[in-house]
C-alpha cells in the first residue's frame, strides 16, 4: 500500500508521483488501485498510464471516478462506484481468480463492446466495518494527525458537490464506533484527530459524546460543519473547545446571496458571519472554505465576495493552500453535479482538452473549466492571471521561505505583509475594471515595489507614484476603500 497523501505532503505532488510511478515500474503489481478526486485527476491519469505499461489491472474509485464513471470506463479495468470496502474485495477476488465482472454490484467497466454499469451495491453498515489497517502506514512520527470517519453523505445538497452522487443518503457512526477508531490511532502513536464527515454538529447529544471520547484520550481534534449547524448549536461550542476541539472547517462558500442560492447552500451571508463569530468566540479556529468565482458571478456579486474576504483576511490567509484557495478560488466543474449539468447545458463548461483554456480558472488537475456570462468578471480574472503568471512563482517562493523560517503564517510581520498581496491584487483588479482603466501597469507597479520591500523587511514601505491619467487614482482609491475600509 502507498499513502499518496502522505507522500505528497512530505515530498510535494510531483516528487510523490515520481515515487509512485517508480514503484509500479519496479514491482509490476497484479492490480493497481487509485482514488480519484477532482483535485488529483492529473496525477491519477499518470498513475493509470504507468499501470498500463506494467500490465496491471487498474481499479479507480471515490467521488471523481464515481461521478465520471463513463469517462474512465475505457481507461481502466473497472470503476468502483460509491462505497468501496465490500465492492473492492469482491472485485479483487474476481480478478485474482480470473472470474467475470458482470455479477459484481457497484462497478462499471468496458467489456470491449459496451460500457457495463452493474447494479448499485447496498449501503454498508458503517458501524460494522473494520478499523483502518494502521500497521500498513509509515511510523506514527510521520503523521501530524490522522482521520477518523464520523459520517458518510450529507443532509445538505449543495449543487457543486459530488457527495450526493457518491452517497444517496447520509449516515452517522455511533460514538462507540468512533471511540474504537480513536483508541486505535492513539495506540498507533497519534493524538491529533480529523473527523471526516460533515455531521458532528447535526445532533448536540452525539457531538458532546464524541467530545467526551476525545477528552478521554487527550486528543486535539478538527471537524467539518455547515454554517447553519454552527449557528444553530453555537451554545455547545465552548464545551467542545474545552474538550480539545481546535478547528472547525466551514464551507461559507460565498459572501453574496446570489451565489449561495446558485450553490443551493441553504445559508445566508448573515448566517455565515454569525457562524464565524461563534467559532471565534469559543476559542476555536474557523478554517473557511470559499468559492470566489463561478460562471454566473456578476460584478455586484464579486464586490460582496471581496468585502467578505477583506473582513476575514486574517482567517483566510491561514488556510494551508492560501492564496489560490479562498482568495482566487474558482468553482471546480465536477461532472454529475447539478451545477455542472446546468452550466454545461448553457455552454459555460469547457473541456480541458481544448487548447484555448489558458487560464488559472482551469485548475491544473481538473478535466474541465468554465467561462463567465459577465465579461467584466472575466476581465478581473485576466488581471489575476496576469499577476500569477508574472509574479506567482516569486510569491510562492517567498511563502515557502516563511515555512523554512519556522514562522507562524499570518502572525509574523512578513507573513502578514505577504497575506495582503493577493487580496490587494483582487481589489485593484476589480477597481480598474469597474472604472475601465488598463490594469497591467498597475499590477506591475504594485508587485515590483511591494515584493521587493517585503524581501528587504520594509513591511510599511510607501510606494512611489505611478503616472496615470488625471482622476484615475482617485477612482481606483474610491472603489478600493469601499471594498476595504481603513486601507491607504
Amino acid at each position: 500500500m502507498v499513502d499518496g497523501f502522505y507522500l505528497a505532503k512530505k515530498y510535494g505532488y510531483r516528487e510523490s508521483l515520481k515515487r509512485v510511478r517508480k514503484k509500479i515500474r519496479k514491482d509490476k503489481p497484479f492490480v493497481v488501485g487509485c482514488s480519484v478526486l477532482y483535485t488529483n485527476e492529473e496525477e491519477a491519469n499518470e498513475i493509470i498510464e504507468e499501470a498500463k505499461k506494467a500490465g496491471s489491472y487498474i481499479i479507480v474509485g471515490n467521488h471523481g471516478a464515481t461521478a465520471a464513471q463513463e469517462a474512465y470506463s475505457k481507461l481502466v479495468t473497472a470503476i468502483v462506484r460509491g462505497e468501496g470496502e465490500l465492492t473492492t474485495k469482491e472485485l479483487l477476488d474476481a480478478l485474482f481468480n480470473n472470474r467475470e465482472l458482470y455479477g459484481i454490484k457497484g462497478i462499471t467497466f468496458y467489456d470491449g463492446a459496451k460500457v457495463v454499469v452493474n447494479p448499485d451495491r447496498e449501503l454498508a453498515d458503517l458501524n460494522g466495518l473494520p478499523s483502518p489497517a494502521l500497521h500498513l502506514l509509515p511510523p506514527a512520527s510521520e503523521y501530524p494527525l490522522l482521520p477518523v470517519e464520523e459520517s458518510r453523505g450529507c443532509c445538505f445538497k449543495c449543487s457543486f458537490c459530488s457527495i450526493a452522487e457518491m452517497y444517496p443518503s447520509y449516515r452517522v457512526k455511533l460514538p462507540e464506533r468512533i471511540r474504537s477508531d480513536v483508541e486505535n490511532i492513539v495506540k498507533f502513536g497519534v493524538r491529533e484527530i480529523e473527523l471526516i464527515g460533515e455531521l458532528v454538529l447535526l445532533n448536540e447529544d452525539r457531538a458532546l459524546r464524541i467530545a467526551d471520547i476525545m477528552e478521554e484520550f487527550g486528543c486535539g481534534w478538527k471537524i467539518d460543519a455547515h454554517p447553519t449547524l454552527v449557528a444553530k448549536h453555537r451554545r455547545i461550542l465552548p464545551v467542545l473547545a474545552e474538550k480539545g476541539l481546535k478547528v472547525i472547517e466551514i464551507g461559507v462558500e460565498s459572501g453574496n446571496q446570489h451565489s449561495l442560492d446558485l450553490y443551493n447552500k441553504q445559508t445566508t451571508p448573515k448566517i455565515n458571519e454569525e457562524a464565524v463569530e461563534a467559532i471565534l468566540a469559543a476559542g476555536i479556529f474557523p478554517l473557511l472554505d470559499f468559492i470566489n468565482f463561478d460562471p454566473y458571478l456578476t460584478m455586484k456579486d464579486l464586490e460582496e465576495n471581496i468585502r467578505f474576504i477583506m473582513r476575514h483576511l486574517r482567517l483566510l490567509s491561514k488556510a494551508p493552500s492560501y492564496p489560490l484557495e479562498n482568495i482566487f478560488k474558482p468553482w471546480i466543474p465536477i461532472p454529475g453535479t447539478p451545477l455542472f449539468e446546468r452550466a454545461n447545458s448553457e455552454k459555460l463548461v469547457i473541456s480541458a482538452e481544448r487548447e484555448d483554456t489558458a487560464s488559472y480558472l482551469k485548475m491544473k488537475n481538473a478535466r474541465h473549466f468554465f467561462v463567465f456570462k459577465d465579461k467584466r468578471v472575466k476581465e478581473v480574472t485576466d488581471l489575476i492571471d496576469y499577476f500569477l503568471k508574472g509574479y506567482g512563482e516569486r510569491y510562492y517562493r517567498m511563502l515557502e521561505q516563511i515555512a523554512e523560517d519556522g514562522s507562524v503564517f499570518s502572525e509574523s510581520p512578513k507573513a502578514i505583509a505577504l497575506a495582503i498581496v493577493p487580496a490587494y491584487i483582487l481589489c485593484m483588479a476589480y477597481a480598474v475594471v469597474e472604472n475601465d482603466i488598463l490594469g497591467e501597469a498597475i499590477i506591475d507597479w504594485y508587485c515590483q515595489q511591494t515584493l521587493d520591500a517585503i524581501e528587504r523587511g520594509e513591511y510599511e514601505k510607501e510606494l512611489s507614484v505611478l503616472p496615470l491619467p488625471a482622476g484615475s487614482w482617485e477612482k481606483i482609491l474610491r472603489v478600493f476603500k469601499n471594498l476595504a475600509p481603513g486601507t491607504n
